[in-house]
């Protein structure tokens, strides 16, 4: 059996809050800090997965002190490379992109490429391929929100147009048991 305890990074900086931040090397505020020293010393888990990005690294870092040698970085958990609308908020995002293609992320996010950047489907099938190689045991995966709305929302058998529902707060751990 695997038992997963899904970690979402803790809080960015404020200039990255609210924004499409994917790829980019935000850093934690000290809010996100505080969370993630919260979670210290709660868990005992037998690998430690943790995206490449700053963000999770540093999250990582707080919450498994003096474990960093253990951990296992995985490229395919970094969030979805949103290219162009890196960075930028939804809002801005609706200001660049064509209607149609608004229409389409909205309706069926897994038909999108972000311009410059990454099919969604691309970014689904990495986080697949990644869990599906987890070995039994408990396994911690630090990494990111689109990640884990993928993961949660698979498991729940929603529609990907319906993951938001089940994204995680910053800084906090969901445990799942999969037999």
């Amino acid at each position: 059996m695997k038992k997963l305890l899904l970690i979402r990074h803790g809080e960015v900086e404020s200039c990255h809050r609210h924004r499409f931040i994917g790829w980019t090397d935000a850093e934690l505020s000290t809010e996100g800090r505080a969370e993630c020293r919260h979670l210290a010393g709660k868990f005992t888990p037998d690998r430690i997965y943790v995206s490449p990005l700053r963000r999770a690294q540093e999250s990582a870092e707080l919450i498994f002190p003096g474990r960093k040698a253990e951990f296992i970085t995985d490229d395919r958990l970094k969030e979805c490379f949103f290219g162009a609308y890196e960075d930028l908020s939804f809002e801005e995002i609706q200001g660049r992109a064509s209607p149609e293609w608004l229409k389409i992320w909205s309706v069926d996010p897994g038909a999108v490429r972000f311009p410059g950047g990454e099919a969604f489907r691309d970014f689904q099938s990495r986080i697949d391929c990644f869990f599906a190689e987890l070995e039994d045991g408990v396994n911690a995966v630090v990494t990111h929100g689109g990640v884990l709305m993928h993961v949660l929302g698979k498991l729940r058998g929603l529609p990907p147009v319906r993951y938001w529902e089940v994204l995680p707060a910053r800084g906090s751990v969901t445990e799942v048991e999969i037999p």
